[in-house]
């Protein structure tokens, strides 16, 4: 009995070490990937930092229409006491297109980009009296509705085909039907502008075509009546279109960003949480350990006590009857006696 209980204690005692073992490792797994994690997530703060940073900065020059004339951004940021807030448009606030044309559209368009929209004549003519008022620089009012005549549409234009030839420039133009045609109607000539690949190409199908304009993809502007423009150093700030372009990107970027965010956060934690289990399961199977260590001991103990009490019955009953015999089972005593000593000796202390 004794013997299966220090056996089933030695059994155990093995599975503490073993499963003490394999938290050890799992700990030292865990402590690593907590560093990692936390490199990540300081990582992703600072990049959230720099584009929340830039977005701002573009919040605000969107705000103050900084990179407009000084006409239209007193007019749109100016408030007339007892009014409300102008929450007029500019036809850039309407326009988007790819970014390959960016460059060369608002390089183009720079100035009808900048126009007001209004809805009809008469808010135009009031946008005025109001331009008037605030004492604002030159401002354009463009409206949806003509307010004098229907529009017809867009004139009929021969189809473009050809080596270096992009398209009409309103058809590249993503914009609400009503902002495309009042477009159309109040600007034809930016409208019906052929984007080509470059000067050359403009210069070929000018050949063949019946007035019309050119715009190259890096900005060059060419008419066959005799005018070539182009602009030698683009500003710093960014334009109309692509400032609002990189606003939107940076919001993607900042929203997926923030979800990684919390994802790492989220996996920080919960590492965190692990980490402190495994703590505790550790110090549950140190505490166990040194129970079974010292209960195992002195199970030896026990039987290596009882075994010596076997022999020595054994011995007691081989050695009846002689003198020699009852001095040699005496001499079995002492040596017996010594071994215990020794034996207990060897005990582990408890701590």
């Amino acid at each position: 009995m004794i013997r299966r209980g220090y056996e089933m204690k030695a059994a155990r005692l093995s599975e503490v070490v073993s499963s003490n073992q394999d938290l050890e490792s799992r700990l030292v797994q865990i402590g690593a990937r907590v560093e990692q994690v936390s490199t990540e997530m300081s990582e992703q703060l600072n990049e959230q930092g720099l584009l929340q940073h830039r977005y701002s900065s573009l919040e605000e020059v969107e705000r103050r229409r900084s990179n407009y004339s000084d006409g239209v951004q007193k007019f749109l940021s100016t408030k007339i006491p007892g009014e409300e807030e102008c929450r007029a448009k500019t036809l850039a606030d309407h326009i988007e297109t790819d970014p390959a044309y960016e460059t060369a559209v608002e390089s183009y368009l720079n100035d009808p980009l900048q126009y007001i929209l209004v809805e009809s004549r008469e808010d135009a003519v009031e946008s005025i009296d109001r331009l008037k008022r605030i004492g604002a620089g030159k401002c354009t009012f463009m409206t949806i509705r003509n307010g004098h005549s229907s529009h017809a549409g867009a004139h009929t234009r021969p189809e473009l085909s050809g080596e270096g030839i992009v398209g009409y420039l309103d058809d590249l133009l993503q914009m609400d039907p009503k902002v495309k045609e009042a477009f159309e109607r109040a600007l034809p000539e930016y409208a019906s502008t052929v984007m080509v690949s470059d000067l050359n190409t403009a210069f070929r199908v000018s050949e063949t075509s019946s007035g019309g304009r050119f715009l190259t993809l890096s900005g060059e502007s060419y008419s066959p009546l005799g005018t070539l423009s182009a602009v030698g150093e683009h500003k710093s700030m960014s334009g109309f279109l692509a400032l609002k372009r990189e606003k939107r990107e940076l919001e993607t970027k900042l929203n997926r960003l923030r979800n990684k965010i919390q994802t790492t956060r989220e996996e920080h934690a919960g590492l965190k949480r692990e980490q402190e289990s495994l703590g505790e399961s550790l110090k549950v199977l140190a505490l166990e350990s040194r129970r079974l260590e010292v209960e195992t001991a002195l199970s030896r103990q026990e039987i290596s006590r009882l075994e010596g009490e076997i022999e020595k019955i054994k011995h007691r009953r081989s050695f009846r009857g002689s003198p020699s015999s009852l001095r040699q089972y005496k001499l079995y005593q002492v040596q017996w006696v010594c071994s215990q000593f020794c034996n207990t000796d060897r005990t582990p202390q408890s701590e």
